[in-house]
């Protein structure tokens, strides 16, 4: 039974010496590149299990760690413990500590330490926040480009005009095979697109079901932890889907526009 008193939750940085971190364990797995790193939090005591960042998402792309792992790296740790410490609204774990740490490797495995440049602390602080965000930004991200890319295809109406019986007169047979072509390209990429968009914003609407064993909750936790990487991939494939239809429409009404007229 943990006996520690109660720390308040505070947001800040505390430094912390090597023979205190000394306590703490780095396993590796073949399933990560970066290890994790496993100790009690120097402020509140309470146990932390802290899974070294591998990739974080930039945009629509995530910027990742090459297959080797790296040599030398500096993370910010942040208490993630379970225990209660009137945290504010909106905060789930921990005791709001952080601290940084650099981890070296050695023969094949990481030895952990203390970071002691704080010249690192802006930029291991930017990707912590980024980590924790992208989740929600991924989301707005997506809604918004699916607002958009459903607005773009109101440009469809233009084409009835472009395309239209009249248009299209005069047309030889392979011409108008030719239009009709592009004109179908448009509508699979722009069906796509929206497709895509709406996934990306909202992900798969499913029920999964956790009653039959611990397995079904690990799947769970990693579909839930991959949410940004798979969303930003749905969205690029809706931007990209998009201007290709935006694209064959382009083209489409050029050729309903300058193609010869048989006599």
């Amino acid at each position: 039974m943990d006996t520690q008193p109660t720390t308040t939750y505070a947001d800040e940085f505390v430094h912390v010496e090597d023979a205190y971190i000394a306590s703490w364990h780095v396993h590796t797995s073949p399933e990560r590149r970066l290890p994790t790193l496993e100790g009690k939090c120097p402020k509140c005591h309470h146990n932390c299990d802290y899974p070294v960042p591998e990739e974080v998402l930039q945009g629509a792309t995530a910027s990742a760690a090459k297959n080797e792992r790296p040599p030398q790296l500096t993370r910010l740790v942040i208490c993630n413990c379970r225990n209660a410490h009137s945290r504010p609204a909106g905060v789930k774990l921990g005791c709001g500590r952080y601290w940084l740490a650099r981890l070296t490797k050695a023969g094949g495995t990481y030895t952990l330490s203390v970071q002691r440049d704080l010249g690192m602390l802006p930029a291991a602080s930017a990707l912590a926040d980024s980590l924790e965000s992208q989740d929600a930004r991924m989301q707005k991200t997506a809604e918004k480009w699916l607002g958009g890319i459903t607005a773009l295809f109101g440009l469809f109406s233009l084409t009835g005009v472009a395309t239209g019986k009249d248009a299209v007169l005069g047309l030889s047979q392979g011409h108008r095979w030719l239009v009709a072509t592009f004109m179908i390209t448009a509508v699979v990429a722009a069906v796509y697109a929206i497709v895509m968009g709406y996934l990306a914003a909202y992900d798969w609407v499913r029920l999964i079901r956790l009653d039959q064993n611990d397995e079904q909750l690990t799947r769970f936790e990693q579909y839930k932890s991959g949410y940004a990487a798979r969303t930003a991939g749905r969205l690029q494939h809706a931007v990209y889907a998009a201007f290709g239809a935006l694209s064959a429409i382009t083209v489409m009404m050029l050729l309903v526009w300058f193609l010869p007229r048989v006599a």
